[in-house]
């Protein structure tokens, strides 16, 4: 499932799987992922509908 993100440059698109996953799951991945220097950010899908994604948090917006 493709995802879109616009940049200052370009709107980028990615091939994506979509999870449907409980707020447990998600504290859980947001854990594990913090671990690896990811931080959790909304993305708008193709389909129009938003999702969570992760991202480096070196390059992430609004990253210190």
């Amino acid at each position: 499932m493709p995802t879109s993100r616009s940049t200052a440059e370009a709107t980028v698109v990615v091939s994506c799987t979509l999870f449907e996953i409980t707020d447990p799951e998600l504290a859980a991945a947001d854990r594990y992922e913090q671990l690896a220097a990811y931080k959790r950010v909304a993305a708008m899908l193709a389909l129009g509908k938003q999702a969570w994604v992760y991202v480096d948090a070196r390059s992430a917006a609004g990253a210190s």
